[in-house]
């Protein structure tokens, strides 16, 4: 095995280009890829996965990839051709030499939807966005992990040199871009609990048959829905607000969407953080932390008071998945 240490990568942008991209037929070059480009030489095929990390100066891990990752399915659902897009790459584990470019972001936010962008230029295709943090300049350390022995090499990562922007300000967009990763993690993991829940809830009546205080637990299981309703995935159609009041009860899916929407705005230029995006960012945490709050006191006690009911009746209690952030690509 052996890892090549890797040329500087600059911090370029994709395609500015805010229109639809070339037809097919139309004759383009292709640009060198947009990234680090690291390359690694595998001997044979090793018996398991192969991992490539991506640590900062602290040694901090801000983007992992794996050969076990799957790929994104390309669906003909959007509003454009299939063709705007590009598959996912996948971490290479075949015997020779191997490649893969690491756009210089870091990992994706948690967002329960994805929207794409129409900055498209071949190859890279439409991004899907919010895109991760597009990573500061300076040194970072790539790390190959094969058959459970890893390999590093120095990475440095070097600012565009047309974009004339003092590092302070963009340590600024970093922390204001991390907190709002943080608040998308929080609201999109109680999320995916509540729709856990209300699934428990719906195969409830399934389960309980002809048990005693059968009633009286579908009555709880109604009252504890209902609740939940208000706290994420209420009625379709809602729109979204941004930014959210001061005060007030949105969704946790729609407070989800509207930081996807604040980190897109924060993200897109090389510039500190306006009032107006700082002002935003506290209310939507305030928001966050209402209904998160709420949502702790229902499995604290509704949810408790629910699983005694049906532990009195000999029925299964109902427990939550551990939803833990996934590796977004």
């Amino acid at each position: 095995m052996h890892l090549i240490t890797p040329t500087a990568a600059i911090r370029l942008r994709k395609s500015e280009n805010r229109d639809t991209p070339l037809p097919p037929e139309t004759p383009a070059g292709t640009n060198p890829p947009t990234g680090a480009v690291i390359d690694y030489v595998l001997k044979s095929e090793p018996a398991g996965e192969v991992t490539l990390e991506i640590l900062d100066s602290a040694g901090k891990v801000v983007r992992k990839f794996s050969s076990a990752d799957e790929a994104r399915e390309i669906k003909d659902v959007q509003s454009f051709p299939t063709n705007w897009l590009q598959p996912d790459e996948v971490l290479a584990r075949r015997a020779g030499l191997n490649r893969f470019v690491w756009d210089l972001r870091y990992t994706r936010p948690s967002a329960l939807r994805y929207d794409y962008g129409m900055a498209v230029s071949r190859p890279g295709g439409a991004p899907r966005m919010p895109e991760g943090i597009l990573a500061p300049a300076g040194a970072y350390q790539a790390r190959l992990t094969v058959d459970g022995r890893s390999y590093t090499a120095p990475l440095l990562v070097k600012m565009d040199p047309r974009v004339n922007v003092a590092a302070d300000v963009l340590a600024k967009q970093l922390d204001l871009e991390t907190k709002i990763g943080d608040g998308m993690s929080r609201s999109h993991r109680a999320v995916m609990q509540i729709r856990d829940l209300r699934r428990h809830l719906n195969e409830l009546p399934g389960r309980l048959g002809a048990v005693q205080d059968g009633a009286q637990i579908t009555q709880a299981a109604a009252a504890l829905e209902q609740k939940l309703v208000r706290l994420a995935d209420g009625p379709a159609g809602a729109r979204d607000v941004w930014p959210p009041p001061a005060e007030g009860a949105l969704r946790l899916d729609r407070l989800n969407g509207g930081l996807a929407a604040l980190m897109t705005v924060v993200e897109a230029p090389d510039a500190a953080p306006t009032a107006q995006q700082v002002a935003a960012l506290a209310s939507y945490s305030q928001a966050v932390d209402r209904q998160i709050a709420a949502w702790e006191e229902l499995k604290t006690k509704d949810l408790v008071e629910l699983n005694v009911m049906l532990r009195r009746q000999r029925i299964a209690e109902i427990a939550l998945t551990n939803h833990a952030e996934g590796r977004g690509q």
